[in-house]
């Protein structure tokens, strides 16, 4: 009944004997009226699978309130800031030099703001607004199908300091900067 599909980009297209596996696996659940099927990866590229399926869902996404202003809005990494001119990655993850500024009034928010943030947050699909107590505002529309993007931004184990420092130590190499980003 229920069917969890861990990295489904990385799963093959066909294995060679059978077709492919992500639709074998679905097949499976087919005997189930109230089944459930969880698809769940990092996207790859925009052809990928997990990418494909996002785009046919109702495309939610996971909006927070700026502890300061209550403004939602989605993390995202250009808000990361730390000091101009600091390059050093090592001490801006260990002096937790970096913070995260609101897009609205642009006040700098710390990491143990963040908790609170998620707390307080909305899944809301594309297309909608979050009013100030929270509440989505504009038409829903429905799909059948719900999906979920979400970053490392909004992570509790993960500090602005922690993000920012990966960035700096990735940007000059393709590959690493392709996992920072993916």
């Amino acid at each position: 009944r229920y069917l969890f599909l861990d990295e489904v980009d990385k799963f093959p297209k066909f294995s060679g004997k059978e077709a492919d596996p992500i639709k074998l696996a679905t097949e499976r659940t087919r005997t189930f009226w109230n089944r459930k099927i969880v698809k769940v990866s990092t996207p790859t590229t925009r052809q990928g699978y997990i990418f494909r399926e996002y785009e046919r869902s109702d495309r939610r996404r996971f909006y927070v309130p700026c502890p300061h202003c209550g403004e939602y809005q989605l993390l995202i990494f250009s808000q990361i800031k730390w000091p101009e001119g600091e390059r050093d990655a090592k001490k801006i993850r260990a002096k937790k030099l970096a913070w995260y500024e609101c897009q609205a009034c642009k006040k700098k928010i710390i990491d143990h703001q963040k908790a609170n943030m998620m707390i307080h947050g909305v899944w809301a699909p594309e297309g909608v607004e979050i009013a100030p107590n929270g509440q989505i505002r504009g038409e829903v529309v429905e799909s059948g199908h719900r999906g979920f993007w979400v970053s490392a931004l909004y992570s509790p184990w993960l500090t602005w300091g922690d993000i920012a420092s990966e960035f700096l130590r990735s940007k000059d190499y393709i590959e690493l900067l392709m996992n920072f980003v993916n």
